[in-house]
């Protein structure tokens, strides 16, 4: 017979599981292949003002303040309790020790050494005018709210000055289950370092209860946040100089974005897609290891939450554990765990402008569920749908061989060897390199 504590046993495991890369982990992640592998280094172009360990980015949040004056605690300046009002203010994540150089950074994070990451600054800027709520609590676009614009120019100048390179970019990495600020900050931070430091980078947090046993209410949390992040989505692209702006989401944080972008069409929907885009602004959605209903992202398939990007890519591991703690509560199939697709399936997650793309038998690490950064491979995918918007095909993927797999991507076994090809393009590695072959 069975243990009485081995239900309890199990759940914490789980929910152990679950948390993925929102753990105790403090150090840079690894090196994209497409650098770790190619000859290639993203920092050639770096502007002065970013070289330096200490790496800026913006946050925007609907977490109430703490009235702590502090980095220490689990949550800091911020509780795990809602609000309805946005609040937008500054970062800085320290990567390596404090003597570290720009020069010793660059080598350290393509050679693989163990660097910390830390987060070394906060300041709020102030809540965010447009979304204070009408006093009768009703929708009224024409409601201005009197309150001072001041936090938001600071926001936008910040952002705008970001804003290096051709394209003005925005990227915006929106957490899953059980993330304490701390982690949030410095996920986007490694993103902005291996991006190099081209475009903006602003972190969403949504009220994390940080705790293992508070998945359902995180996941209550995450379906709050939908309008606040609407409203952020709405006032970056009317109120700065951003020309895209590209989504990364995270297990929990998925549905986020998509019931976001399911309801900028639904209250757009007198727009054909192109004209939907170019008012949304919104370029490339990743969804990474989806904590997501299958039967609910397909809803939103049938509103068109996709017809308000111009890219969405979708990544799916079959042994991702975390999700199969999630489908066994739910009792459900997880967009992030779909290997195997009906044919309603296949025409949800197979568009002209969406590509799911199946990891297969690539190494995810024990938990399996925060590999879009600790995979090399991923992260170098992830890097070039976002940074560069290739398509799978240009990205060296191919289409998956089997029968019910052939709607989606997958990585061949060549795919190193591709992108150090794709690296050396995009990146001129061989122009920097004068012994390199023709």
């Amino acid at each position: 017979t069975s243990s009485p504590f081995m239900p309890l046993f199990r759940l914490t495991a789980c929910l152990l599981i679950l948390a993925g890369i929102n753990g105790c982990k403090s150090g840079l992640m690894p090196a994209p292949a497409l650098f770790d592998e190619g000859g290639v280094t993203p920092f050639e172009q770096v502007a002065p003002e970013n070289q330096s360990n200490q790496v800026g980015v913006l946050y925007v949040t609907n977490c109430l303040p703490s009235g702590l004056q502090s980095l220490e605690g689990h949550q800091g300046f911020y509780t795990d309790e809602r609000d309805f009002v946005l609040r937008l203010g500054e970062a800085t994540v320290q990567l390596g020790p404090d003597s570290m150089t720009w020069e010793e950074l660059q080598q350290a994070s393509l050679k693989g050494d163990s660097i910390p990451a830390s987060l070394s600054g906060i300041e709020e800027f102030g809540v965010l005018w447009s979304s204070i709520p009408n006093p009768d609590l009703s929708y009224d676009p024409e409601f201005i709210p009197e309150a001072s614009r001041e936090p938001a120019e600071q926001f936008v100048k910040v952002l705008d000055q970001q804003m290096t390179g051709g394209k003005k970019q925005v990227f915006i990495y929106v957490h899953g289950f059980k993330t304490a600020i701390q982690s949030t900050f410095k996920v986007t931070a490694e993103l902005r370092h291996f991006f190099g430091y081209e475009g903006a980078f602003v972190a969403y947090l949504w009220p994390s209860e940080n705790e293992l046993s508070a998945y359902n209410e995180d996941k209550d949390h995450a379906k709050f946040s939908v309008r606040s992040f609407r409203q952020f989505l709405e006032f970056v692209a009317e109120e700065t100089q951003a020309e895209e702006i590209n989504l990364i989401a995270h297990s929990a944080g998925s549905p986020i974005v998509v019931q976001t972008l399911r309801q900028m069409r639904l209250m757009s929907n007198q727009l054909d897609p192109s004209a939907m885009q170019e008012q949304s602004k919104v370029g490339r959605v990743v969804l990474a290891a989806p904590d997501m209903d299958l039967g609910e992202f397909i809803n939103a398939s049938m509103d068109g939450w996709f017809q308000v990007a111009d890219y969405v890519n979708i990544y799916t591991s079959p042994v991702d554990k975390a999700l199969e703690y999630s489908e066994e509560k739910w009792e459900d199939t997880r967009l992030g765990s779909v290997t195997e697709a009906t044919t309603v399936e296949r025409t949800a997650l197979s568009r002209e402008s969406l590509a799911t793309i199946e990891l297969g038998n690539l190494d995810t690490g024990f938990l399996g569920h925060g590999y879009f950064k600790s995979n090399p491979e991923v992260s170098s995918d992830v890097l070039l749908a976002m940074k560069f918007g290739l398509t799978p095909e240009q990205r060296g993927l191919m289409r998956g061989q089997r029968k019910d797999n052939a709607a989606f991507w997958v990585f061949p076994e060549d795919y190193t060897l591709r992108i150090q090809q794709i690296g050396r393009d995009l990146y001129g590695a061989e122009s920097n390199n004068p012994e390199s072959p023709e």
